[in-house]
Formats: structure tokens, sequence, C-alpha cells
């Protein structure tokens, strides 16, 4: 019998608060998440290993996260992960410019983690199937 390994998220925020309630919220649909506090930390993670979504805060501390995610799409390993924006500026042109970047979809915080696992199941639909 073959085992599937879990799913893996990676979560980048900077907001302790923030990362632990994803973080809970993924392990209990039985997905790993795994944490970058900001967006030299994702950048290096991801060469260690490779998520099947990422979840990215716009305002990290040492650099936009709309500059994470072009980086992130320069990126051969990580060119079609799906990319999932947090923010907490709802401006249009705010949502426009994380699209832009080459995210696949941007969530206004707060937000509740239904509509995080819904995104992940719209954007992965095999890989986050609807558990029973």
């Amino acid at each position: 019998m073959t085992v599937t390994p879990p799913p893996v998220v990676l979560v980048v925020e900077d907001d302790t608060d923030t990362w632990d309630l994803l973080c809970v919220g993924l392990k209990i649909h039985g997905i790993e998440g795994v944490v970058a506090t900001n967006g030299q930390e994702a950048l290096e993670m991801v060469r260690q290993v490779v998520p099947d979504a990422i979840l990215l805060d716009i305002g990290l501390p040492d650099m936009d996260g709309t500059e994470v995610c072009r980086l992130l799409r320069e990126n051969p390993a990580t060119l079609l992960t799906p990319i999932i924006a947090f923010t907490g500026h709802a401006m249009p042109r705010d949502v426009q410019a994380a699209l832009e970047a080459g995210c696949n979809a941007v969530i206004v915080k707060p937000t509740a983690f239904p509509a995080v696992m819904e995104e992940l199941r719209r954007q992965l639909p095999a890989r986050f199937p609807v558990q029973e």
C-alpha cells in the first residue's frame, strides 16, 4: 500500500497568532504547515521544501509580499505553486498589485479559516479534497 504524504503549505506570516491559527487549522485538515516569518526566510525555505501551496502575507517586515511573490514566480520550483495572498488592505489597488505580482488569489484579513480551505481546494482540488 502506498502512503501519500500530507500536503505541505508554506505559511509566510510575521504575526505569531495568525500563523499559529493557520497551522492549527491546517493540521486539523491533515495538512502540514511550515512557517516563514519574513520574505527572505520564505525564499530560503522553498529551496528545502517545495510546498503544494503558499499562504503569503503582503505586509511583511523585510520585504513586501508582492516582491516575495515575484521572486517566487522567478523560481522554477515555485513557478506554478498556488500563492494565496493575505492582506489587511482591501483597497482594489492593493488586491490588483498582489494579482499582478503573480498571486493566484487574495484573501482580506481578518478572515475565517474555512475561507482559507475553500481557496486551497479551489487552487488544488486534487491535493486538498473536501473531507467528509
